[in-house]
């Protein structure tokens, strides 16, 4: 009788879990390419620390051709983010921007249901970046699409880098301001200023989105180990250029 039962439960497990193996054939990376448009191929070397990833995923439902169902998630070196994927009326392509570390970057893209789960995914995109370590990386990503929202980064002497001013803090660099969603916006800075250095995030626009906006921000010092925050911003915290609701979201001290 026992064995009868024990049989039931793994059978209704079963039926309740599809524990499929993600499909290795539902994305695809491309390339990339750096803003001089240096075209940087999976095994290759670049000098170029911003890149543009481009490639392609399939639609977990094709029966709606024109609605994807599910998030599209590009992966760098166990760091994710999400990106929009466009439809061209053949295919599902995305692009996004990334900012590659020194030495080696592992790049893949995958495709999630709703409840999270990995579904598929591509194979592993390597490259090498032949760029100086830097001192300071701060990278902001969030969880709704078309939404606007806006790192901001203040070095000891009260220089400022942020959508206004990507060059603010002498010797650091906004990379992009990202104002449809997900991100990412990233400061690095390769020689930071002895001091104490502060991270703010402010939510901008909605765009009409009404949900609440998780932020998360990942701060990692001499290319050593990351601290991440979160933080989640409701729909009428969004107030364009007025500070008031801002999230201050480290200080931090340089050597």
């Amino acid at each position: 009788m026992k064995e009868f039962l024990a049989l039931g439960v793994v059978l209704v497990l079963l039926q309740a879990c599809p524990c499929s193996v993600p499909d290795r054939n539902m994305g695809s990376i491309s390339g990339m390419e750096s803003r001089g448009g240096e075209t940087t191929l999976d095994g290759g070397t670049t000098t170029e620390r911003v890149q543009t990833v481009f490639g392609t995923v399939s639609d977990p439902d094709p029966s709606t051709p024109d609605v994807f169902d599910g998030k599209v998630v590009l992966e760098r070196n166990g760091e994710s983010q999400y990106v929009t994927p466009e439809w061209d009326g053949e295919e599902w392509s995305f692009e996004n921007d990334m900012v590659l570390t020194h030495g080696t970057n592992s790049i893949r893209v995958h495709v999630e249901d709703e409840y999270g789960n990995e579904i598929g995914g591509s194979e592993t995109y390597r490259v090498t970046a032949d760029i100086p370590p830097r001192d300071i990386t701060v990278t902001l990503t969030w969880d709704t699409d078309r939404t606007d929202i806006d790192l901001h980064v203040f070095n000891p002497g009260g220089e400022h880098a942020w959508y206004r001013s990507k060059e603010g803090i002498s010797g650091g660099f906004l990379d992009v301001d990202d104002t449809d969603g997900y991100g990412p916006e990233t400061f690095t800075m390769e020689s930071a200023t002895p001091g104490e250095w502060a991270v703010k995030v402010r939510y901008y626009d909605t765009h009409g989105v009404q949900s609440a906006t998780t932020a998360t921000v990942r701060v990692t010092l001499h290319e050593g180990s990351q601290q991440v925050y979160t933080h989640t911003f409701t729909s009428g915290q969004a107030n364009r250029d007025d500070p008031s609701n801002d999230w201050e979201v480290a200080r931090f001290t340089m050597p």
